[in-house]
């Protein structure tokens, strides 16, 4: 397909939503993405807005698209296989703990519904997809100015529920989660920084917002993901850059951000004195509860044992429950409370994802800009998975959605010839 050019890439880029007799739909999108960062309890906003949401959307005029059907129906496998593995509850069992159970596979389902809704959102009018991506870039920072503050004595009375063990964690359960949270909107506003894209001095100031926030999670998939996904995002932006004044500008700003970057590091030192040296140089360090005999990795090796030998699952946690065993490990988890059918459905779903964002990756398109983002973000959060549960991390499953939307979309405007 020829390059489109700059009049129809504004047209998709910055164009109205389709929903006219419903302008507040926009707003409730917005709002939903900002609510990303309240992952605090069960349900949280994010899913509760997202009913609201649906019913709006499709009143005014949101249709399922076939190209979205292949995500629908592996989550919907997830889904049933989790149900299903509820049967294979001991006797043992409470009925509290039954009805815990079948609560925690209802919010995976509700979860499931939201990163649907996304999905069909994007792909029904690719507008969307900049409201979405300011609502959750505007959603990070705001809890990300939040928290640096709270560390400080401005507002360090709040301190105890952004903070724990001395690392931010926002308004997330675990520094884990709020860590791996923040990669999209740091790799997304990067890349417009990079792309030229909007207002330079606010998208740096963003940056680098999101960056020491990031920092202070002292999560250890979170930087290492950071890491990698900065690298990949500058190397997809010099690599598609078409001329060399774009490349020569995109150097001199990763040069610039490269300086600025350690000059914050070395600030957070400074500013932390002794406690954040002893925090780095404890997170850097391989943790007790990671090696050895009852180790994390030694946990996840028993629970493979028996995640061998029962096909159906244990139940919602049924596993851990009985045996003390939590292996911190996605797979293993859909593999021992979900059953094989869901585990097997999730690597499917995984790997059809990777390969639809790289094939746009290839292709000079608007939306690809985004899909260098998330596509790096998405890399980053299957291999955390390895050590960290994600099945009801809320910001998975808007990163899911987002990747979907942008997928089909794209399957959309190629099966028409660039029409739609």
């Amino acid at each position: 397909m020829a390059i489109m050019d700059s009049a129809l890439h504004n047209q998709l880029h910055y164009r109205a939503s389709q929903f006219t007799i419903l302008p507040f739909v926009n707003l409730c999108n917005w709002l939903i993405m900002v609510s990303l960062f309240f992952a605090f309890t069960d349900p949280s906003p994010f899913e509760l807005l997202v009913p609201l949401a649906l019913v709006i959307g499709f009143l005014g005029g949101l249709k399922l698209h076939p190209e979205v059907m292949p995500m629908l129906v592996l989550w919907l496998l997830i889904c049933f296989s989790g149900y299903l593995a509820l049967t294979q509850l001991g006797f043992a069992s409470t009925f509290d703990y039954t009805y815990k159970a079948f609560e925690a596979i209802t919010i995976t389902v509700l979860l499931t519904a939201v990163s649907l809704y996304l999905a069909v959102l994007i792909c029904s009018d690719i507008g969307h997809l900049r409201i979405v991506m300011s609502g959750y870039v505007y959603g990070a920072v705001f809890i990300s100015i939040l928290t640096i503050l709270a560390g400080t004595p401005i507002l360090a009375a709040i301190r105890d529920y952004l903070y724990l063990y001395g690392r931010a964690r926002g308004f997330s359960e675990d520094p884990n989660i709020f860590g791996p949270y923040l990669l999209l909107p740091l790799c997304y506003v990067l890349g417009r920084i990079l792309n030229g894209r909007g207002f330079l001095p606010l998208n740096a100031m963003f940056f680098l917002i999101i960056s020491y926030a990031l920092l202070v999670s002292a999560s250890r998939a979170a930087w290492a993901g950071a890491a990698c996904c900065i690298a990949m995002v500058i190397f997809f932006s010099i690599a598609n850059s078409s001329s060399l004044r774009g490349r020569i500008f995109r150097f001199v700003a990763i040069a610039s951000f490269g300086s600025i970057s350690v000059l914050g590091l070395i600030g957070f030192v400074i500013f932390s004195q002794t406690s954040g040296t002893d925090l780095l140089a404890d997170r850097v360090s391989l943790q007790s509860y990671d090696t050895g005999q009852g180790g994390r990795f030694d946990i996840q090796f028993t629970t493979l044992i028996y995640a061998l030998q029962a096909p159906l699952g244990y139940g919602y946690l049924e596993l851990s429950r009985v045996t003390n065993l939590d292996p911190h490990n996605v797979y293993l988890k859909l593999a021992t409370s979900y059953g094989w059918i869901a585990l097997f459905s999730y690597i499917i779903f995984l790997i059809m994802t990777v390969i639809g964002l790289w094939t746009i990756i290839q292709r000079q398109t608007p939306w690809r800009e985004v899909a260098q983002a998330v596509f790096p973000v998405f890399l980053a959060h299957i291999i955390i998975g390895v050590v960290v549960d994600l099945d009801h991390w809320r910001h998975f499953f808007a990163l899911s959605g987002i990747a979907w939307g942008i997928i089909a979309f794209d399957k959309r405007f190629h099966s028409k010839s660039g029409a739609i």
